[in-house]
């Protein structure tokens, strides 16, 4: 018989903390905090969810927001290329 409490956990999202996301973003969370609030240049805003202060991202919505930015990006520089100005690389999630 299949225990309950596995399959329940496996039904549940993996969540993240702004630590854990900066982390594998391998930004400062000061600069996550930016992105979250759409503060940054050539990044779309981080989905998000709040509950008072506190602020978690969730796994897929994550990984998603990632795909975007990257696509975005390649985009970018693909228009770039087409018109003979060379793209700035590196430079897409950085402060103004």
């Amino acid at each position: 018989m299949p225990n309950v409490a596995d399959s329940s956990r496996s039904m549940l999202e993996e969540v993240l903390t702004p630590s854990e996301a900066a982390k594998d973003l391998r930004v400062s969370k000061a600069h996550l905090y930016k992105i979250l609030k759409g503060q940054v240049a050539g990044c779309t805003v981080l989905p998000h969810l709040t509950c008072g202060r506190t602020i978690r991202i969730l796994r897929s919505s994550f990984e998603g927001w990632k795909r975007e930015n990257e696509s975005a990006r390649i985009l970018a520089d693909s228009n770039f290329a087409a018109d003979g100005i060379l793209p700035s690389v590196g430079n897409e999630c950085r402060d103004a």
